[in-house]
């Protein structure tokens, strides 16, 4: 970890023990633009993000001291302050440059998290160019200048049309922001397949000839036969599941097959997609059949060594080694094991391990569930196999049940666990 981020990490800790009487657990950080943004957990007490801006530069800074401004993001960014909450935010902005100091806004200012930029500098464009992907769909900038970068980094690109660019992406992401879907691809035959393909896709009419585009798509994306297969198997289920909660389910399944109060081997690294794609690592980017399937292992086994150097294959090994709790609803609790005490899982919660702090990402904001009450993480500490193959969580004395239906997160019925990587 460099000094930057040890120096901010402390910082983060120090501000969450002093804001801890309003019920604040604790407090997510990353930089950007050279600005330290401010996520203040849980999320119900205080819904709002803060930008901390070394030098106070900002015109939207509207509390200010000698070494730097805070200014507000609501939820929905578009910065309209409520005034019931302003005195609210006014306080804890104080309390924010209160504890800065020279040497953590020198930190913000001089940051560069180079073990992140390394591993996520391998994207879908550096996998098609190693000859590793056939072909991709990508989104860029929507200018000449964005095609003619792109057009000098692979073997072949084709821009989608006007009306599927439309279709697929919903137009600009935002008031003066242009996106184009752009296919990619090691020769000009696998690019003009894949935009065809995507055509069907997007406007076909006909459940066949959707079915059979996709099979034919996940093969040039590289996915093996047996996840393509499980993956349409799911489109025919007229279920409604989302996909994700339906492999948490599967994923679920297989630990039942081992005998009643027994602990469940753990998964293999390289299925583990929710790690990936949370940590957005490019390399894994579809659904495994099963947390065992060879295909996948081998696959993902060969990109990580032929795509990574020695220490980017450290991060994405920790990173793999994430396992999940996951709930019905789609919410997901990531947390490591440290070790097994007889049929106990000893865990921590990834919220605070060091390595997590490589992934503040939109992943796993939205996904990870908040605590509402001011209740700590840490009190957390093991999982146990109850009768029937369910899981509970246990905190040294019962479940942790915290009533009520939006706010609950643990709830009467409990959470359908995926167990990932090495112990």
């Amino acid at each position: 970890m460099s000094r930057q981020r040890e120096r901010l990490h402390a910082y983060a800790e120090i501000l969450a023990a002093a804001l801890e009487y309003m019920g604040v657990d604790w407090v997510d950080w990353q930089v950007t633009e050279g600005q330290l943004l401010l996520d203040i957990r849980p999320s119900e007490v205080f819904p709002f993000s803060l930008r901390v801006v070394p030098g106070a530069t900002d015109d939207t800074c509207f509390v200010t001291n000698n070494l730097a401004g805070v200014s507000y993001i609501t939820t929905d960014g578009t910065g309209e302050l409520e005034k019931q909450n302003a005195d609210t935010i006014r306080s804890v902005s104080w309390t924010i440059l209160n504890l800065l100091d020279p040497g953590t806004v020198d930190a913000v200012s001089a940051y560069s998290n180079d073990e992140w930029d390394r591993i996520i500098r391998v994207d879908e464009k550096a996998i098609v160019k190693a000859g590793l992907l056939a072909a991709s769909v990508i989104s860029i900038d929507d200018n000449t200048e964005a095609l003619d970068l792109l057009a000098a980094e692979v073997p072949c690109m084709l821009p989608a049309e006007d009306d599927l660019n439309d279709i697929t992406s919903g137009g600009n992401n935002s008031p003066g922001e242009k996106r184009r879907l752009v296919y990619i691809g090691v020769d000009a035959q696998a690019v003009r397949r894949v935009r065809d393909l995507d055509r069907i896709l997007q406007t076909s009419q006909d459940p066949a000839s959707k079915v059979a585009a996709t099979a034919e798509m996940a093969a040039l994306f590289g996915v093996p036969t047996c996840c393509a297969r499980a993956h349409l198997d799911h489109l025919a289920d007229e279920s409604g599941e989302p996909e994700q909660i339906a492999w948490l389910h599967h994923f679920a399944r297989s630990a039942k097959e081992h005998p009643q109060g027994a602990l469940p081997p753990v998964h293999p690294r390289e299925t583990n997609y929710l790690a990936a794609r949370s940590h957005k690592l490019a390399f894994f980017d579809y659904w495994p059949c099963s947390p065992h399937c060879e295909k996948t292992i081998e696959r993902n086994r060969g990109r990580i060594a032929d795509l990574y150097d020695a220490e980017s294959r450290r991060l994405i090994e920790q990173i793999l080694g994430t396992s999940y709790m996951g709930w019905t609803d789609g919410r997901l609790l990531p947390f490591r094991i440290e070790g097994i005490d007889g049929g106990t899982l000893r865990v921590s919660d990834a919220q605070r391990a060091s390595w997590a702090g490589l992934a503040l990402d939109e992943f796993r904001r939205f996904y990870c569930p908040r605590l509402p009450g001011g209740g700590r993480v840490a009190d957390l500490c093991g999982l146990q196999p109850t009768r029937g193959g369910d899981w509970r969580w246990y905190n040294g004395e019962r479940w942790r049940r915290i009533e009520g239906e939006k706010e609950g997160w643990l709830r009467q019925q409990p959470p359908v666990v995926v167990l990932f990587g090495d112990v």
